[in-house]
């Protein structure tokens, strides 16, 4: 039986003891009574009160027929709860003490609306912030992976847009009519080696195109120098290591001057390059 069915048989106590209940109503009532200690305790002062306020009551008496009927009804309930206390004479059962028969606080024993079951749309809204804290971690999810994609997007786009502009940069300088054009050839021997260096003053840029060039030692290079037409020392135009076929192709854009040029030379240095040349020079073009 839930709280709620039992609070409302306890509200038809006092209907049962005024006789006001017909017998399909009363029979819930007075099968509850013989089960339940704290029921069957309060309906029994019900019917004490009731029969000291009969008795004492001051004013007209009451219709016989009225009185009867409470008596009855005390009787015929005087046997079930006998055990629970002797009718209105305050006699106490066998094997009971004074402390069995004494009134218990009936709140003690029913639960209060406190405690009873909470209705079930008392939960809605911690539900709904349950759901609003997921769907927030979903976004918040979603908007990470999204900054990752665009970040990642964002960084190959400027790695192609670089690759795009150097080979803008090498096409120009390859085509373009203002681009001096010089081919170095071995110095010293047959001139089977092959180097062409491209350089466009007004860009600051010099593309190397080599071929058949001999194998360097391990941890050298090939160094391009620009020669100044005023006659200044030799500028590091860049180095480079050709393939196993002895091919090589060089861009170089970095120089912090860009002089008139009346040739280029190439001699090898370390893998790191060098400020002004150490070794001899082996190409040489004017």
């Amino acid at each position: 039986m839930t709280n709620e069915e039992h609070l409302a048989l306890m509200d038809k106590l006092t209907l049962l003891a005024l006789g006001e209940l017909n017998v399909e109503e009363a029979a819930p009532v007075r099968e509850h009574i013989e089960t339940c200690e704290v029921c069957s305790r309060e309906y029994q002062e019900v019917r004490e009160g009731m029969a000291v306020l009969a008795l004492s009551a001051s004013g007209p008496a009451a219709p016989a027929r009225a009185r009867e009927r409470l008596l009855r009804t005390a009787q015929v309930w005087d046997e079930p709860l006998g055990g629970v206390r002797d009718g209105a004479r305050g006699t106490r059962s066998p094997g009971r003490s004074e402390a069995d028969d004494m009134p218990r606080d009936v709140g003690a024993s029913i639960p209060t609306y406190a405690t009873m079951r909470r209705p079930w749309w008392s939960f809605v809204p911690a539900f709904a912030a349950l759901v609003l804290a997921a769907f927030a971690i979903l976004l918040w999810v979603r908007n990470t992976r999204l900054a990752d994609q665009l970040q990642a997007t964002q960084t190959s786009l400027s790695e192609t847009q670089a690759r795009l502009s150097q080979a803008m940069l090498v096409a120009e300088t390859v085509t373009s009519p203002a681009t001096q054009k010089v081919t170095l050839v071995w110095a010293s021997d047959k001139p089977q080696p092959e180097i062409t260096a491209m350089y466009l003053q007004r860009r600051r840029v010099i593309v190397l195109m080599a071929h058949h060039l001999p194998q360097v030692p391990e941890g050298k290079a090939y160094e391009l120098w620009l020669l100044p037409a005023n006659g200044a020392p030799p500028m590091a135009a860049g180095t480079f290591r050709p393939t196993a076929n002895g091919s090589a192709v060089m861009t170089h854009s970095e120089m912090a001057a860009t002089p008139e040029a009346k040739g280029f030379a190439v001699t090898i240095e370390a893998m790191s390059g060098s400020d002004k040349p150490t070794s001899p020079v082996i190409f040489s073009g004017l």
